[in-house]
């Protein structure tokens, strides 16, 4: 049962034995030509990898534990990591078949670059994901926001250089002016803080508005919080206190979007990211205790352990 619906045929073994069926099959997609069969092989490599990523995650704990112990003998072998393996898969189709071909593909495409984001950010590398300006000029209004949040975030992790910061800067304001007010939210209200209440009420008509929102909002958190003027201002301790303010309260839009639309799970991941990348800038106990409760959230909505970045807030 997985939010109240009857997984039939599973057992705790299912997912391995998914990814030991799908495994032969993905070697021959070099050699596939059938556009529904290479679309359900992206799609296929996309339920992998996130088995991959959790592994991942797990094995990094294990290395750890074995850098503390290594003459324990509860130490697991060394086991094989098919991430790269599935990596190549999602990034050995061109940018033409991504954007021309079916809807499966399509979805793949934008699923898997938010994969990057997520995985990026939370364990701290750069997206290693092909993007054209091609992808870009062709994108949907949403989806343009989805590829500044990946532009940021490979910037936030692969030199950080001023002028870079400077053109994303001016690629936030652009699609501020041109994409974001076409995703105004139909509802927004401060908290209420005399009831407690710590975030804001703002409701989104559609998912995708609310997803991509969420991502641009995400990427304007980083560049405030890790803007290398903050050191050249007159007042550095001013600067950075101003910035701090105006990270939190973004972080708290966020979270308040995610609580606000439960049937939403994506909403609740990436107020998680808001939570790792700066729940830090948080020092209210009422508040931090909010943030807790969002990772509680988090944690019920999936289906695998919280990742170890953010077991702090559980």
């Amino acid at each position: 049962m997985y939010r109240d619906q009857l997984l039939h045929d599973t057992h705790p073994g299912t997912a391995v034995e998914y990814m030991l069926r799908a495994l032969p099959a993905l070697r021959e997609f070099h050699t596939t030509y059938d556009e529904d069969t290479r679309g359900l092989m992206v799609a296929t490599a996309i339920i992998l990898r996130q088995f991959e990523e959790m592994e991942d995650d797990h094995d990094d704990d294990e290395e750890e534990a074995k850098r503390a112990d290594p003459d324990s003998p509860n130490t697991p072998p060394q086991r094989v990591n098919f991430l790269s393996i599935i990596s190549t898969v999602l990034k050995s189709s061109n940018t033409e078949e991504w954007s021309n071909h079916s809807s499966l593909l399509k979805a793949s495409y934008w699923i898997a670059l938010r994969q990057e984001i997520y995985y990026g950010l939370l364990k701290g590398h750069p997206p290693d994901f092909v993007q054209t300006p091609q992808i870009y000029a062709n994108a949907s209004p949403t989806n343009r926001l989805i590829i500044h949040a990946s532009h940021v975030t490979a910037w936030h992790f692969d030199g950080r250089s001023e002028q870079e910061w400077l053109i994303l800067k001016q690629q936030e304001e652009t699609l501020e002016e041109t994409v974001v007010k076409q995703f105004e939210p139909i509802l927004s209200l401060p908290p209420k803080k005399e009831d407690g209440h710590v975030f804001p009420i703002i409701w989104y008509h559609s998912a995708i508005g609310l997803t991509a929102m969420q991502h641009f909002l995400l990427a304007k958190m980083i560049l405030l919080a890790e803007s290398p003027l903050l050191v050249q201002s007159s007042d550095a301790r001013s600067a950075f206190r101003e910035a701090e303010l105006r990270v939190r309260s973004i972080a708290l839009d966020i979270c308040g979007i995610a609580i606000q639309h439960p049937k939403t799970p994506p909403a609740l991941v990436n107020a998680a990211l808001a939570i790792h990348l700066y729940g830090h800038f948080f020092v209210d106990h009422y508040e931090r205790q909010a943030l807790k409760g969002v990772i509680g959230r988090f944690r019920d909505a999936c289906a695998w352990p919280v990742p170890r970045p953010l077991q702090q807030f559980e």
